[in-house]
């Protein structure tokens, strides 16, 4: 009873939005259902667009001069919106640390430890835009991994009041603002389908990208005065229902997202909002204002238990999913009871200044204690040494011995000009390639029989080995320079061996791991939008050629693509290490190998048959008996889910060893 009256009470202003309310218990309840992958809320993840446009209708009514309200200061706007988040998350950051501090390994630790102090400085979209895919299964362990969508509210926040008023002080009447926030809105958009095809990740994370949500609540705000009663109204608003509805059912992850089918939620909010009163019944039951009122705190909550159904394989059970969802309601409610209608209308009777003062004072203390985390390295001591040797392995990339004067072993060369490297420098080898040349370029060193062997080691990462190579975006010119500086070398010295790697079905087909299809960032002739067949055709033929024409300076020797895994081997290991003390060995079939690279082998084949050059098949070291292994019992032998680490790359060294002989 106690519950039912604070929310009556929360909810009884005259000036209280319950259409609004219902957009937000909707857009909390998408995304948590989406998230607990309950069957039919596939595409809730729409919940946050609904959030966003919300947020941007609230944030203008404040700020419009023609809203009928006093125009707060920016700094009195600011410390508000801010105090109303800061509370909750604090809390909730401060729980994850305690989790992680029982549950994550020390790299995990300090990871999640960043990920904390950018939960509270509110930047954590950009450093997850840096990081992972939010639609990787791997992501699903990022205990705050749902406080990007707040960073970017936030910097909304910081920003939008200060575009305000640079477009107040150029247009001064109420139509010239009107187009030129429309103008934004159709800027960011555009930008937003655009990157969203090519550059899926910094597009769903960063503001650029997702200005326009905020402003389509902001121009909805502007044109609710030309809003009328009458018949129309009834329809627009279901339309705006049906479409949100569609958009919840149809979509999915696996449309690139938030390009132009974002426009399906969003619009869908807009009509709602545009052709609501704010008093229809439907909007106005207890059970919808309840979790429109919780949908802060329940957003905050839901993703850390989610998680935790995750990290120990309990999400597929119907029954904890009910549960959990039961844990999101309890701790969202009294986070709101607790937190929400406490702290924060406290530090709304202080002024300003000072409201801002004790904001950053709180975060500067909550970040102490995940700062003292990433001080320490995680906390190494909390588990056995031996369990830390072992999971240390995989995350131990292969280092290069750089040459030098002094050098008493095999070592690489990499980045001196040219002209020393061939007159001063004795070579015994080149090394080309993207990450994966960079990855084995010591262990081809290593591998040579010469006592103090020195490979040359031209790579650059995610550029293939393709003369005129182009890209969508920038980047085409490193990767040009680099066969630049390598044809200049061999064209001194044709006598060399050359090895070539490549991370070749990246280039043709995409990612293997379980992300959104995106658009070629590659291309010969033209763009293509798609991978299509014409688009493989030509990234295939210009590595045939180009493979041929290395071949006529030297002994070329290609590496065959190498095994890749689905996710981050070494993150998985390390967390059910931490989890069960043991885990299950990763493994890859040849014949997943094979399909994954069925359209490079072949290619491969004709250069080795038509060019003279050597085909090395790392699956004879790494996938013995047919299986490749991501780890063993001795060390985790990949990074990531492509790239060797130093232990799997030492797979390689007998094997290189005897073709080089």
């Amino acid at each position: 009873m106690i519950l039912k009256e604070r929310i009556k009470k929360q909810t009884a202003s005259a000036n209280f939005r319950h259409d609004i309310n219902f957009l937000r218990a909707f857009a909390f309840l998408a995304v948590a259902f989406y998230h607990f992958g309950v069957p039919g809320f596939q595409g809730g993840f729409v919940g946050v667009d609904v959030f966003l446009v919300i947020s941007g209708y609230l944030i203008y009514s404040f700020l419009s001069p023609h809203s009928g309200r006093v125009q707060p200061s920016y700094m009195d706007f600011l410390s508000r919106r801010v105090a109303r988040l800061t509370a909750p998350i604090i809390v909730v950051t401060l729980v994850c640390i305690a989790i992680g501090s029982k549950y994550l390994d020390p790299r995990s630790f300090v990871e999640l430890s960043k990920n904390s102090i950018g939960a509270l400085t509110f930047v954590s979209n950009i450093l997850f835009w840096k990081d992972i895919d939010y639609f990787n299964p791997e992501s699903a362990t990022r205990l705050l991994l749902h406080t990007w969508s707040l960073s970017l509210e936030v910097q909304f926040y910081i920003l939008f009041p200060l575009l305000l008023i640079f477009i107040r002080r150029i247009f001064r009447t109420r139509k010239a603002i009107f187009g030129a926030l429309i103008l934004v809105f159709i800027s960011s958009f555009c930008l937003s389908v655009y990157l969203t095809e090519i550059k899926p990740i910094p597009s769903f994370y960063l503001l650029p990208t997702r200005l326009w949500e905020f402003v389509l609540g902001a121009l909805v705000f502007e044109i609710g005065a030309l809003r009328q009663s009458g018949r129309a109204v009834i329809p627009l608003q279901a339309l705006g229902m049906l479409l949100i509805l569609s958009s919840l059912m149809f979509l999915s992850n696996d449309y690139p997202w938030p390009g132009y089918y974002a426009l399906l939620p969003t619009l869908g909010v807009t009509f709602v909002i545009f052709s609501s009163s704010g008093k229809e019944g439907i909007f106005q039951v207890l059970v919808v204002r309840y979790f429109g009122v919780i949908s802060y705190s329940g957003y905050l909550w839901h993703w850390p238990v989610v998680v935790i159904l995750v990290v120990f394989e309990q999400l597929n059970s119907p029954l904890m999913v009910v549960f959990g969802f039961l844990v999101t309601l309890v701790l969202g409610t009294l986070s709101w009871v607790t937190v929400e209608l406490t702290i924060a209308p406290i530090l709304y009777r202080i002024l300003p200044l000072q409201r801002s003062a004790i904001l950053l004072g709180v975060v500067g203390v909550g970040i102490l204690i995940p700062a003292f985390v990433i001080g320490t390295g995680g906390l190494p001591g909390r588990f056995a040494e031996e369990s830390m040797i072992y999971i240390d392995t995989g995350y131990n990339r292969p280092s290069h011995t750089y040459c030098s004067e002094s050098v008493a072993r095999n070592c690489v060369i990499n980045g001196l000009s040219i002209d020393i490297v061939a007159e001063e420098i004795a070579v015994d080898a080149i090394v080309i390639g993207d990450s994966h040349a960079g990855m084995i370029a010591q262990t081809i060193a290593n591998s040579l029989p010469v006592e103090k062997s020195r490979v040359v080691l031209f790579s650059e990462g995610a550029c293939p080995t393709i003369f005129d190579i182009n890209m969508v975006l920038t980047g085409a010119e490193s990767c040009r320079n680099v066969i630049k500086r390598f044809s200049s070398l061999i064209k001194m010295d044709n006598e060399l061996p050359i090895y070539i790697a490549n991370r070749y079905s990246f280039y043709v087909s995409g990612f293997n791991e379980s992300r959104r299809g995106t658009s070629p960032n590659y291309f010969i002739s033209k763009p293509y939008s798609g991978w299509t067949d014409l688009y493989k055709q030509e990234i295939l033929t210009s590595y045939e050629s180009t493979l041929c024409e290395i071949s006529k300076y030297g002994q070329v020797s290609v590496f065959a693509p190498f095994p890749e895994f689905e996710f981050r081997v070494s993150d998985r290991i390390s967390r059910d290490i931490m989890l069960n003390g043991t885990f299950e060995m990763p493994t890859l079939s040849v014949g997943e190998y094979a399909k994954r690279n069925r359209f490079v082998l072949p290619m491969l084949d004709r250069v080795a048959e038509n060019c003279n050059v050597q085909v090395l098949d790392p699956i004879l070291e790494l996938c013995p008996s047919g299986t490749c292994y991501g780890a063993d019992d001795s060390g985790i032998r990949y990074t990531d889910s492509n790239h060797l680490s130093r232990y799997g790359a030492a797979f390689l060294t007998d094997f290189t060893l005897n073709v080089a002989e």
